[in-house]
């Protein structure tokens, strides 16, 4: 993600959805704002900030997560679908600009890579215990076959993204 801990970093402000790191998530681009942020986020790095927006309080939350566009495709009417991945987290420090789309100086969160911690390896193994308990009680609840993939994250940290963008408590 580059040597810079400090960065100005375009964001593009989302109600429903919150992006982890190493997850895809796919966008349609429409609003003419979010175009030329486009355009210019495909000229420099393809990096924009995916952040929460609380339509009721008409506000973005401080954290976000850095999405890195790997896949678009432009339609003559210029409107975009793009497929971005999620990258590092960020802390915003600062509103720059909010026109004609938003941007901020960020700084990443650096997430340790402590999994060779002992304490984290049974924690991860009670959380995987307790994820199964949740998808048995889920299936039985909704009368549904819900299963966790075969391969689950190793590594806590990542495990922790996992369960925040596939358990549904993200968009609450």
């Amino acid at each position: 993600m580059g040597e810079l801990s400090v960065r100005e970093l375009p964001l593009f402000p989302l109600p429903e959805v919150v992006l982890f790191p190493q997850e895809v998530l796919p966008l349609h681009i429409f609003e003419s704002r979010y175009r030329i942020m486009l355009k210019s986020v495909l000229e420099s790095d393809s990096m924009f900030g995916v952040i929460k927006w609380d339509p009721n309080k008409k506000s973005m939350a401080n954290v976000g997560c850095c999405a890195q566009i790997i896949k678009h495709q432009t339609a003559e009417d210029g409107r975009s679908n793009i497929i971005t991945l999620g990258q590092q987290r960020f802390q915003v420090l600062e509103i720059i600009r909010s026109t004609p789309y938003c941007s901020a100086m960020v700084s990443w969160i650096t997430d340790e890579n402590i999994d060779s911690f002992q304490s984290l390896d049974l924690l991860r193994d009670s959380v995987t215990e307790a994820l199964n308990d949740v998808v048995k009680l889920t299936s039985k609840l909704t009368n549904s076959q819900k299963v966790l993939p075969d391969k689950l994250p190793e590594n806590p940290m990542e495990l922790s993204f996992w369960i925040g963008a596939h358990l549904g408590g993200a968009s609450s």
